[in-house]
């Protein structure tokens, strides 16, 4: 199976290290758990990068944006 180099754990500090929570979420006190789909191309790239159950108020796309950051 595809890892992000250094494991899962490297892959939960990259995204802590990373994540901004939107300043409307913030304001709203949204919480919640979205979930992200992604495919690991053959080579290591991450593509089709979507929310498949979000939160809104910019959450969504702020996850999505932290996925496709993340190193090959």
């Amino acid at each position: 199976m595809p890892e992000i180099p250094n494991g899962t754990a490297a892959m939960q500090i990259f995204i802590r290290d990373n994540l901004r929570y939107p300043d409307e979420a913030r304001l709203k006190k949204i919480e919640g758990t979205l979930v992200v789909k992604f495919l690991i191309t053959n080579v290591g790239k991450l593509t089709k990068v979507n929310v498949t159950r979000g939160i809104g108020y910019g959450c969504d796309e702020e996850a999505v944006r932290v996925i496709q950051t993340m190193p090959d």
